[in-house]
């Protein structure tokens, strides 16, 4: 099969190229291939996406999943051109974790919360909140990847520190915290800010809290949700232009996500719970709104992978076919082998 004619995100750049795959694998990769194919004229051809906070899909929150869930949930997120997701727990009883941590097979797990104060709760329930705890996180196994914390909790430095010397990756999230202790996270190591604009303080000419070390500290990576409603459009074109190359897209997803295919899930007091749209969708999104092609593609394929650590998928000849196909509405179709998701 050859796919023609597609903008492909490839070695760090983009450009018109054809892609010709025989039984699964990528054989070439050329600005013209002789033949038949299908035509990706005005399409993007992408590695698979990085969703690194997503709280579940298709009806399934993570915390509730169990193991014949995962199949249907890996299967849905392909399907949207992520290749690797991080299932994120929100805040729950503490006597739920190793439950839930079982129904996820093996999968490494992102800790929203429970590490917050209630100044900054957002969606999470108050009754669930509390210090920080590392018997908790020991209580895990070896399971967690990441811990969000709100760093002006006592002991939340300390756990910081410690957490990242044992390669557990932390991020500043749900917090009032100033400018001052922002920096004093990431002075222990942090190098993570969970959904920028959401669920902290907004930035004041006299005080620019945590948006405004993130801003200095340009070893760090800011999250931002992209589905429109979480946070304007024109805020992130500001984004990208304050934290350029340093920007992960996230899906933030509630489990909704792949049934709702519109706005945004909300609690009943009008509290914004989680997003309905994937990243493939808001990576398009982004484009639409003014984002420069490269910048928002990156976001969404390289990113995220280099804030968890892991090695972004790359298109390359001679590989396992493995690529999305985007185009500007925000359909997708994954191609991975010889399977088709779409």
């Amino acid at each position: 099969m050859i796919y023609k004619n597609g903008f492909v995100f490839c070695g760090g750049r983009l450009e018109r190229l054809d892609l010709e795959v025989n039984d699964g694998i990528l054989t070439r990769i050329a600005p013209h291939i002789e033949g038949e194919g299908e035509d990706c004229s005005g399409k993007y051809i992408l590695p698979l996406m990085a969703d690194i906070h997503t709280h579940g899909c298709l009806g399934i929150d993570f915390c509730e999943a169990d193991k014949g869930d995962m199949a249907a949930m890996d299967e849905y997120y392909l399907s949207t051109g992520v290749g690797y997701h991080l299932p994120t727990i929100i805040s729950s009883p503490k006597k739920d974790y190793k439950g839930i941590v079982s129904g996820l097979n093996g999968r490494k797990l992102r800790l929203e919360g429970p590490f917050f104060a209630p100044v900054k709760k957002g969606a999470h329930d108050e009754k669930c909140l509390c210090l920080p705890d590392m018997e908790l996180i020991d209580s895990l196994g070896g399971s967690v990847a990441m811990v969000d914390i709100d760093p002006t909790l006592p002991g939340a430095l300390d756990m910081i520190e410690r957490l990242e010397k044992r390669g557990i990756k932390t991020s500043l999230a749900h917090t009032g915290a100033t400018y001052t202790q922002a920096m004093e996270a990431f002075d222990r190591g942090c190098r993570h800010v969970t959904h920028l604009f959401n669920a902290m303080n907004g930035i004041h000419h006299r005080e620019s809290g945590l948006i405004g070390a993130a801003f200095d500290r340009k070893d760090v990576v800011v999250e931002l949700i992209c589905d429109g409603y979480h946070i304007d459009p024109s805020v992130l074109r500001m984004a990208f232009r304050l934290f350029e190359g340093r920007v992960a897209v996230i899906s933030d997803s509630y489990k909704t996500m792949g049934i709702e295919h519109s706005g945004c899930a909300k609690l009943p007091d009008g509290t914004i719970a989680g997003a309905v749209k994937g990243v493939g969708q808001t990576c398009m999104n982004l484009i639409k709104w003014g984002i420069e092609p490269l910048e928002a593609i990156k976001a969404a394929c390289v990113t995220p992978f280099k804030a968890m650590g892991i090695e972004p998928f790359e298109i390359k000849e001679g590989e396992k076919a493995a690529f999305v196909i985007a185009e500007g509405c925000g359909a997708l179709k994954t191609v991975i082998g010889n399977n088709i998701y779409k």
